[in-house]
C-alpha cells in the first residue's frame, strides 16, 4: 500500500498535483500540520493541554493546521514563541498567516480564538 501511495504521490508531484496524505485514525486526538512537501506529508502532536513543539523547518512550508483538540492551538513565528502569533480554535482548521512558523503550541483554554 506504501508503495502505490508513493508512486500516487510521484505522478501527482510531477503533475503538479498537490493532495494531502492519509491520516491515522488516532488523528482525531491530534494537532495535524501538514506541509507543503513532496510527497505531501502530514504531522500530527498530540493534544497534550500545555505542551510546545519546534516545528522542522527542513519539511517545508505549512500549509493548513487542523486542531482537532478541544483547546486553542497558537502557531508562533519563533521557536522560542516570540514574533507574530496566530491563534487556532478547538476543532478547526486554518491556514497560517505568515510564512514563517517555528513553534506549536497547545494550550488548556477551551474557548474560541
Amino acid at each position: 500500500m506504501r508503495r502505490i501511495i508513493g508512486a500516487l504521490s510521484a505522478v501527482a508531484g510531477a503533475a503538479g498535483i498537490t493532495f494531502l496524505s492519509a491520516l491515522p485514525a488516532q488523528a482525531t486526538n491530534y494537532v495535524v500540520v501538514y506541509w507543503n512537501s513532496m510527497p505531501p506529508s502530514n504531522t500530527g502532536y498530540a493534544c497534550n493541554g500545555g505542551a510546545t513543539h519546534v516545528l522542522s523547518t527542513g519539511i517545508g512550508v505549512i500549509v493548513t493546521v487542523t486542531n482537532n483538540c478541544s483547546v486553542r492551538v497558537w502557531l508562533h513565528q519563533y521557536a522560542n514563541g516570540g514574533g507574530t502569533g496566530q491563534c487556532i480554535s478547538p476543532h478547526t482548521s486554518a491556514h497560517p498567516t505568515h510564512a514563517v512558523n517555528d513553534q506549536l503550541q497547545i494550550t488548556n483554554n477551551t474557548a474560541k480564538c
